[in-house]
């Protein structure tokens, strides 16, 4: 299973217990599996105002100024979009950071691979920049069971930010990796990595996309 697709199961469960709890994406609810179940959630649509899925349609940067004002008035907002095309979104990330507000920002499709999407689709420099930024709790997970942890602290944040960056491509859970440590980086070892740093002949690479492969 993909992590943007435990994700999207993480979600939900969380938003069935947290009425305030709303989401949406930038047109791409479906691939970036932010939609909540609709039976029970609704649609925020004109004149019909307790929906909790927001359609923002191609507006990274308006979702992201929308979700800052949600979040000031007591709401905690998610919403999604392609890790690529976060760069639309940065200004409202910026600001989020400066306002010290929990805005959580669903990030997917990372990947070190080009894609069936081509070039355009490919993030590159974009977990670097977000790195660089201060003021953020921010995470990039490698198996359902960082996914969970990840959003079960954008859920308790309460004054940072939570940028969380989802793989596409499937990645089985694994009993040798934590269930959380330190998802500033793309991935997480535990006994393995450790031992690999004693061999002075080998160089460990952090990739989310092996991270199930290397940890077995």
């Amino acid at each position: 299973m993909g992590t943007r697709e435990s994700s999207g199961k993480t979600l939900n469960a969380i938003a069935k217990n947290i009425p305030w709890f709303i989401g949406g994406s930038a047109d791409l609810a479906k691939s970036n599996k932010t939609n909540l179940d609709p039976s029970w959630a609704g649609e925020l649509l004109p004149g019909q105002y307790g929906g909790r899925n927001v359609h923002y349609g191609v507006r990274e940067h308006a979702m992201g100024a929308a979700m800052s004002g949600m979040c000031l008035s007591g709401l905690r907002p998610f919403g999604g979009t392609f890790f690529n095309f976060s760069d639309y979104v940065k200004p409202a990330v910026r600001l989020a950071g400066l306002m010290e507000i929990p805005v959580i920002y669903v990030f997917t499709h990372d990947s070190i691979g080009v894609g069936e999407d081509g070039p355009t689709h490919q993030p590159i420099e974009q977990l670097a920049a977000l790195r660089a930024y201060a003021q953020y709790s921010r995470h990039a997970t490698g198996d359902a069971n960082e996914v969970a942890e990840a959003l079960s602290r954008g859920r308790r944040a309460n004054a940072l930010p939570v940028p969380i960056v989802h793989l596409a491509s499937a990645a089985a859970a694994s009993a040798n990796v934590t269930a959380f440590r330190d998802l500033r980086m793309p991935a997480v070892f535990s006994a393995i990595e450790r031992r690999m740093r004693r061999r002075k002949d080998l160089s460990t690479i952090r990739t989310q996309c092996v991270c199930a492969t290397a940890t077995r």
